[in-house]
């Protein structure tokens, strides 16, 4: 207690009391301690801080959010008819050297081999004569040819080894599908080709892009070896040839491993499982890269051909395999997972497959023509049918090939059905977009249509091989769809091979980005085959507390209100517009490389000098460069903008 507060009840008595003689005066009181527990208080205002002025709070991350999707941002199907044209095409007297092996049983394949602009066309051709199916009986060994993409001749062509440096008893075998690829992973590419001794050996060569003769393989014996194709298998950056059961050393042809329980027939290499190991599939079963088996299926007959095609079908990051056995009497289709297990078994006289979103449904399906009854059909992963397209094709024309494009871009891609016919066919419901009638006179072996852009005129065309030469077909006016330069091997799924023919050592599949096998689809749709992109700008916080200091702050953002992924270089500009309309730029704003489509772009925070915006109104473009020049085609581009108003009460 302090002395204040005791002198108080003192002073309080004596005012109560009456004096006597006795009493002695208390003596005055003792001046007040001073409370030292806070400070003293001052009159004077001039020391008292003013509060701090307001600040837009730090923007720190602004994340993506849902968006809601225009379920009508979509293409709708084309459907008139494709107007197709012969652009060049060979003939039996086009060739000067080895001017008799004119036609051809095998597939073509495409890519950059020279030095020029254009892709290269590679394919064997046979020896013709009349009867017989125009083949030369007595003349054992095919011609590989190089031509240039835009017809305007061939670079060169070998007949025999010896012509490219190598043996002059191994020749080119007459119906054999090559590959192309860097083989050795030297950064130059080879041609894979099937050699033999003209009686029964059968070999695989490599030969450089100018016809030399890198090596030979040893032996695979006697059967029939009608394809090569490349891929590496153990991921160690040293590509692997497969060939009817062997497995050789891409560097020097050496047979790494081989087993007789590996079919004569294609393969596909690739992660089925996701598992970061990738298989080596075949209609047997689904082998290890080391040879081992993993999984058998024993769905295979070994008396007939077989393809195969591989797909994410549920889409659940998995791959499942497609296998085509051909057999009058044991022909089937059936879809096994990477595990071998059945999901999907019909007794069909099948060819060979290809897979794509024909029905824009965001899942692929499978197309595939049967020689018994005489069908292309589309069917779903249960193998179920889509629809069924008679074809009435001759019936002793038992091969029979598909593939698939979107000739018109507009997400509903085509199949393509080739025999001694071409026909490309709706997707959605196998009605005739074109028709060709007069391309064969004979059976052919491993041949399919190729579709690649021949000529670099950005628009697709169809190269195609067989017992009338090389012809190819495009849009009369180029207006097909763009489409890539490479189609390598005849289990070609675009993912397998780069634009430069070097291999990739990972090859998980082509899915989501595409989810398609034998289709020259360029444009990755991740299952959103017919969606378009819808941008639209967004403001997404306004801060004026700081205006009297001249700042303004924004956090801008951009919503894909689309039903397709926006996946290119998104970008949006800023704008300053005054009273009269005019604008000036004052950003570009850069939103990454992907939109997904049902959702917005983070957030992007500015502060802005209010001198920049003299009538306080801002403008955000989407999907603006700066220069008023947009990537991305959009379902509408009306709603790009937004107009910002009254900034800071200007």
């Amino acid at each position: 207690m302090s002395p204040r507060q005791l002198v108080l009840p003192a002073l309080v008595w004596l005012a109560a009391c009456k004096q006597d003689a006795s009493f002695t005066p208390l003596m005055d009181p003792l001046p007040s301690v001073e409370d030292t527990s806070a400070p003293p208080t001052s009159s004077d205002d001039s020391s008292v801080e003013p509060p701090p002025d307001p600040e837009c709070p730090e923007p720190g991350v602004v994340s993506a959010a849902p968006a809601t999707r225009n379920t009508e941002c979509r293409n709708l199907e084309q459907r008139n008819a494709l107007d197709a044209a012969e652009e060049w095409a060979t003939n039996d007297s086009t060739f000067s050297h080895h001017p008799l092996h004119s036609r051809s049983q095998g597939a073509p394949v495409v890519g950059h081999l020279t030095d020029d602009e254009y892709p290269d066309i590679v394919g064997v051709f046979f020896a013709w004569a009349p009867g017989n199916c125009g083949k030369d009986s007595t003349e054992p060994f095919g011609v590989l040819r190089v031509v240039s993409g835009d017809g305007s001749g061939e670079h060169w062509s070998i007949k025999t080894l010896d012509e490219g440096g190598g043996s002059d008893s191994l020749g080119l075998l007459r119906a054999f599908s090559p590959a192309l690829a860097d083989v050795d992973a030297d950064g130059e590419p080879e041609i894979v080709v099937g050699v033999w001794d003209g009686v029964s050996d059968r070999y695989i060569a490599a030969l450089s892009a100018e016809g030399a003769v890198e090596w030979v393989s040893p032996s695979l014996g006697s059967g029939l070896v009608q394809l090569a194709e490349v891929y590496d298998i153990d991921q160690d950056g040293q590509p692997e040839v497969y060939a009817d059961g062997h497995v050789l050393d891409g560097a020097t042809g050496a047979v790494l491993w081989a087993s007789a329980e590996l079919p004569a027939g294609p393969s596909i290499v690739a992660d089925l499982d996701g598992d970061g190991s990738q298989e080596l599939i075949n209609a047997a079963g689904v082998w290890n890269d080391d040879g081992t088996e993993r999984c058998r299926h024993n769905l295979y007959d070994s008396r007939y051909g077989y393809d195969l095609a591989v797909a994410d079908f549920e889409g659940d990051g998995e791959g499942e395999v497609v296998t085509a056995q051909m057999s009058a009497t044991s022909g089937h289709i059936s879809v096994t997972t990477a595990q071998c297990r059945l999901k999907a078994f019909s007794y069909q006289n099948v060819r060979s497959p290809t897979i794509a979103d024909f029905d824009a449904d965001g899942l692929p399906e499978i197309g595939i023509s049967t020689l018994s009854p005489d069908e292309f059909m589309v069917l779903e992963a249960d193998l179920s049918p889509i629809w069924q397209q008679n074809m009435a094709t001759p019936s002793y024309d038992f091969v029979k090939t598909a593939a698939s494009f979107d000739f018109e871009g507009d997400g509903f891609p085509e199949a393509i059905h080739m025999t001694r016919q071409i026909r490309l066919l709706s997707g959605t419901d196998g009605q005739p977009r074109y028709s060709d009638d007069g391309l064969l006179d004979c059976p052919m072996a491993y041949d399919h249509p190729v579709v690649v852009d021949i000529d670099n005129d950005d628009s697709a065309e169809l190269v195609l091989l067989g017992n009338y030469g090389l012809r190819i077909l495009g849009d009369r006016l180029n207006g097909w769809a763009d489409a890539g330069e490479v189609w390598n091997q005849h289990s070609f799924s675009l993912t397998n091979i780069n634009p430069d023919l070097t291999v990739p050592t990972y090859s998980a599949g082509n899915w989501p980005e595409y989810n398609t096998f034998r289709s020259g689809e360029t444009r990755a749709n991740r299952g959103q085959a017919s969606g378009r992109v819808d941008l639209q700008s967004e403001l997404v916080h306004r801060c004026e507390v700081e205006c009297d200091r001249g700042m303004v702050q924004l956090t801008l953002r951009l919503a894909n209100a689309g039903m397709a992924d926006a996946g290119d270089v998104i970008t949006a500009a800023l704008y300053a517009e005054s009273d009269a309309g005019a604008r000036t730029l004052l950003h570009v704003l850069d939103f990454g490389t992907l939109v997904r489509s049902g959702y917005t772009t983070e957030g992007l925070t500015l502060q802005l000098d209010l001198e920049d915006l003299p009538d306080g109104r801002l403008v955000l473009v989407a999907d603006d460069d700066g220069e008023g020049t947009s990537r991305i085609d959009e379902c509408d581009e009306d709603n790009n903008v937004l107009v910002m108003m009254d900034l800071c009460g200007i």
